[in-house]
């Protein structure tokens, strides 16, 4: 992706672009692992949205699904609408207890991916289950999610709320355990309290 990416948007937004386009570019723009990793994605965004593109709280899903945070740190910074999905995979408790009350479901996905204790203690608080397919990964159980952070404490609190550790996901037929030895050295104190818990 060229430098001057941000320059040329706007040079071709000056010559007239249709808002569905930009709305479209900038979804594009927000997933674009390429503008992240060059330090372009926040500029480009912001060439988009000052002309006119409008980011939606309700797709930040895939955004946040993909652990991709910084990004959306901008654009509530920027004014978007905080909802209680965003609120749990940013990691504002503050903001979190108002917001929950309808959106439980998709919060704790959100927290668990991005391995928001706090925020995950709070979704389940609220009534999430945590014994069911992930709204953002739907082949798997937020286990399988957490199983992917070196965290034993967010396992710990899943499966007292009711996670399941033989919980299968439906792409490889593979258990929390075996997405923690998967994740191999990311996942050492995981993969040795998934054992425990497995074999006693």
């Amino acid at each position: 992706m060229p430098a001057n990416i941000a320059d040329v948007a706007h040079a071709m937004i000056a010559r007239g672009v249709e808002k569905a386009d930009l709305d479209y570019t900038l979804a594009l723009a927000m997933t674009s692992s390429k503008a992240r990793e060059q330090g372009l994605q926040i500029p480009l965004v912001k060439v988009l949205i000052e002309a006119g593109a409008t980011p939606s709280p309700d797709n930040m899903g895939g955004v946040l699904g993909q652990g991709q945070t910084e990004i959306v740190e901008y654009l509530v910074s920027a004014g978007m609408t905080m909802t209680a999905p965003i609120a749990a995979a940013l990691g504002r408790t503050d903001a979190l207890p108002d917001l929950l009350k309808s959106a439980s479901q998709e919060a704790l996905d959100l927290a668990v991916i991005n391995n928001r204790l706090d925020a995950v203690r709070m979704a389940l608080a609220a009534g999430a289950n945590p014994d069911r397919k992930s709204s953002q990964h739907r082949h798997s159980q937020p286990l399988h999610q957490a199983a992917l952070h070196d965290n034993v404490e967010l396992l710990e609190l899943l499966i007292a709320h009711g996670a399941r550790l033989a919980a299968v996901d439906e792409l490889w037929d593979g258990t929390p355990l075996g997405w923690a030895m998967h994740a191999g050295a990311k996942s050492p104190k995981v993969i040795a309290y998934l054992q425990e818990r497995m074999n006693g």
